[in-house]
């Protein structure tokens, strides 16, 4: 059997072992840090949104004309499935051009930037370039 004095720390130990649990809670708050989601520009998820809302809309809208008609459950359940399918399809292709036409244009203006980047800093070495020269032929003239 174990005895007490096997489980005893000194001061000095037990500080120790205190301070690297410490160090370990501090390194698992800084790890569980809510990691930033990626959000879709206000205008991309309005497209997404509406679509959705119209295609569930117009779904309930045919399914209750159909049965107030008369028309028979499976009726009402296939013309209900047609109207989500082709709604859905053509309100898909809709969303899919707008996300690429914005895709595209975040993507020439990210070129831009960069390609503005560039210019800039190859304008400073130059810039950098020339003062050193000129520090050269101040010190070569002195």
């Amino acid at each position: 059997m174990a005895n007490e004095k096997d489980f005893e720390f000194s001061d000095d130990e037990f500080d120790e072992w205190e301070d690297e649990n410490e160090s370990e809670e501090k390194k698992n708050k800084k790890e569980k840090k809510p990691k930033e989601r990626v959000q879709l520009p206000i205008f991309l998820e309005l497209v997404y949104s509406f679509a959705l809302i119209f295609t569930i809309l117009l779904a309930l809208v045919v399914a209750g004309m159909s049965y107030l008609s008369g028309a028979k459950w499976l009726d009402v359940f296939v013309r209900t499935a047609i109207t989500i399918l082709s709604t859905g399809l053509l309100l898909w292709i809709f969303s899919l051009t707008i996300s690429n036409g914005a895709l595209k244009t975040v993507k020439i203006l990210h070129q831009e930037a960069l390609e503005k980047q560039q210019d800039n800093n190859n304008q400073n070495e130059d810039a950098e370039d020339e003062a050193f020269s000129n520090n050269r032929q101040n010190m070569d003239v002195g």
